[in-house]
C-alpha cells in the first residue's frame, strides 16, 4: 500500500509530485492563515514585551469588527474545502484531521486565554474536545475520511486520528503556577482527551497495521523551534500526549506536522515518525507492507 501524506499547506494548493498512491494523508493546516497572521504577529510581539493583556481576538476586533473577522474565516474555509476538493479529487480515499488553523476548535467556556496560564490551558483543552473537523470545511465531500478523534479502517489500515493539538499539551507544565484546584481541574480535563485516544486504540483491530494521525509532532521529536521570533526559540513543542500514545500503544507510524521547519523521520520507541513539513511541495510517499505490518519505503519529494 502506498500513502501520499500532505504536509502543512496554510492555504497552499500542493502540486501532486508522485503518480501512484492508493490513498492521501494530510494532517491538518489546509486553510488559508494570511488574514490572520498580521494580528497573531502582534500578539506575539506583545508577549515578547511582556504585554498578554489583549487577546488576539480583541486585537482583531479593534481593526476590524465581528463581521470582518467572520468575512475572514469563511476565506478561509472556502480555500481549504477546495484544497480538500482537489485531493478527493484523484478518487483514492483521503484521511484528514484539523490543524490549529482549520476553524474546527470546540466552544470554550473562557473568555480570555490570555488572562494567566491556567486560563490558556482551560481554553485549549476544551476546545480540543471537539469531534469533528468544521462542516464547512469536510461536508459533502467524497472520498473524506475525517479522523478527528476516530478509528477509520481504510484498506485494512486502522488509521486514528487526533487534530488541533498544536503545544506541548500536558498540565504537568503549569505545577505550582496555579492553585492546587485548578490544578486538579486542568487534570482532569487532560484525562478526557486521553481516554477518548486510549479507548479508540483498545477498539482498533490489533491484526491491522495501525497508523497513528497527530497535528503536531510527539515532544522530544522534530519539534524545536528555530525562530529567534517566536518566544519559544530553543523550545521543544511537540505534544507530550501524542508521545505517550506512541510510547503506550506503539502504532507502526505517526504521521504528523505543525513544526514547519523540521521535516523529516525518526524513531520515538518502535514508532517511525515523519513530519513531511510545510508548503505546496511538501509530501511523502509511505509505502507500507500490511501482511507484515512493516514500513518497505520512504520517499520526500526534494525540488
Amino acid at each position: 500500500m502506498k500513502i501520499l501524506l500532505i504536509g502543512d499547506l496554510h492555504g497552499k494548493k500542493p502540486l501532486i509530485r508522485f503518480k501512484e498512491f492508493d490513498c492521501i494523508v494530510q494532517i491538518g493546516d489546509v486553510c488559508d492563515d494570511r488574514g490572520f497572521r498580521p494580528y497573531y504577529k502582534k500578539w506575539f510581539r506583545n508577549l515578547q514585551k511582556g504585554n498578554s493583556s489583549e487577546s488576539v481576538d480583541q486585537l482583531m476586533l479593534k481593526d476590524i469588527d465581528r463581521e470582518g473577522i467572520k468575512k475572514l474565516e469563511n476565506e478561509s474555509l472556502k480555500k481549504g474545502r477546495e484544497i480538500l476538493k482537489y485531493l478527493a479529487s484523484f478518487g483514492k480515499p483521503v484521511i484528514f484531521i484539523p490543524g490549529n488553523w482549520d476553524l474546527s476548535y470546540g466552544k470554550s467556556s473562557v473568555k480570555n486565554p490570555d488572562k494567566d496560564i491556567y486560563n490558556s490551558l482551560k481554553y485549549f483543552y476544551e476546545s480540543y474536545l471537539a469531534k469533528n473537523s468544521n462542516l464547512k470545511l469536510v461536508g459533502s465531500i467524497k472520498n473524506i475520511y475525517d479522523c478527528q478523534y476516530k478509528l477509520h479502517e481504510v484498506e485494512g489500515v486502522n488509521f486514528i486520528g487526533y487534530g488541533l493539538t498544536s503545544g506541548t499539551d500536558h498540565f504537568s507544565r503549569v505545577k505550582g503556577k496555579v492553585s492546587k484546584k485548578q490544578f486538579l481541574n486542568l487534570k482532569k480535563m487532560y484525562s478526557t482527551i486521553e481516554n477518548i485516544l486510549f479507548n479508540l486504540f483498545k477498539k482498533r483491530n490489533k491484526k491491522n497495521l495501525t497508523i497513528y494521525l497527530s497535528h503536531n509532532v510527539p515532544y522530544g521529536i522534530l519539534d524545536k523551534i528555530k525562530d529567534k521570533n517566536n518566544v519559544n526559540n530553543g523550545k521543544h513543542m511537540g505534544s507530550q500526549l501524542s508521545k505517550k500514545i506512541c510510547l503506550v500503544f506503539k502504532p507502526t507510524l505517526c504521521l504528523a506536522g505543525h513544526m514547519h521547519e523540521n521535516p523529516g523521520k525518526t524513531k520515538l520507541g518502535s514508532t517511525l515518525v515523519i513530519n513531511p513539513g510545510y508548503g505546496k511541495n511538501a509530501q511523502v510517499l509511505v509505502e507500507i507492507d500490511k501482511n507484515k505490518r512493516k514500513v518497505r519505503k520512504i520517499r520526500f519529494y526534494k525540488p
